[in-house]
């Protein structure tokens, strides 16, 4: 009798304990502040790996909670984040590599698997991200500089596509601006639009895309021609905020040549 009393009580006790885990189970994936607390507590016994699960959780407060825990540990995040770029997540794929540009030069190791990554990951954001990584982690070589810049030049468009969304502000102005001018050239529209977007943010220093902008400005497609204006109107910001009164001069030149021009055609 003794025997089957202490049965029921094992048998409930079971029930009990496996009750109060589906309840934490729910409450962990049910409220950020019961997440907030698991990561907190992790890391403060040197757990990294819920931290590195953590940053591509829904919840804003818990993300920027889990990235500040990862990238406070440093170099000794760096394992955790290069398996992270074999997730079959693409958002933890581009979480950890964008965590990986952000150690710098440190994560030197992790180089092969993110150029890898910004050519062939079927995401885009993560092959965006793989590239701006690349250009944060090498961003005192100019080797790595180059062949990122290589991109641009590349036969697949989706490559040439990451290559002028992630070169600013990564590449100097004197690398960037004369592959993007090259690009404004493209026979993709997406990158013309995206390279017009990205000298433009070169301000001042990418005077020299002036003539290939203003020859934009009546490209066929209307998103390469509202990018285009968009980048000159920042190139004149930034020639009126250094007082650059000959550059101006010629930049007024060349729009008062293009909207003759465009009337002429009318």
């Amino acid at each position: 009798m003794k025997i089957r009393v202490r049965r029921k009580h094992l048998f409930f006790s079971l029930l009990g304990l496996l009750g109060i885990s589906f309840l934490s189970w729910e409450s962990y994936q049910l409220s950020p502040v019961v997440r907030l607390l698991y990561l907190r507590t992790a890391n403060g016994v040197g757990y990294l790996d819920p931290a590195v699960r953590l940053i591509e959780d829904d919840d804003s407060e818990v993300r920027m909670a889990a990235m500040e825990v990862v990238t406070k540990r440093g170099t000794e995040a760096i394992p955790a984040l290069a398996r992270g770029l074999n997730h079959r997540d693409s958002k933890r794929r581009s979480m950890s590599a964008h965590l990986l540009g952000r150690l710098g030069p440190s994560a030197a190791e992790t180089l092969p698997a993110l150029k890898e990554m910004m050519r062939t990951d079927e995401n885009n954001d993560v092959r965006i991200s793989a590239a701006k990584a690349v250009g944060l982690i090498g961003k005192d070589d100019r080797e790595q500089m180059a062949e990122m810049l290589a991109l641009l030049a590349d036969g697949e468009e989706k490559n040439r596509i990451v290559a002028v969304q992630a070169i600013f502000p990564l590449v100097p102005a004197d690398l960037a601006v004369p592959a993007l001018i090259r690009a404004l050239g493209d026979e993709s529209e997406k990158v013309r639009e995206e390279a017009a977007e990205s000298v433009g943010k070169y301000g001042r220093s990418a005077k020299s895309a002036i003539p290939a902008l203003v020859k934009a400005l009546m490209d066929s497609s209307r998103e390469v021609r509202e990018e285009a204006d968009e980048a000159l109107q920042r190139i004149r910001g930034g020639l009126l905020k250094e007082k650059d009164v000959e550059e101006l001069r010629q930049l007024e030149a060349a729009l008062l040549e293009y909207k003759q021009n465009r009337n002429s055609k009318r």
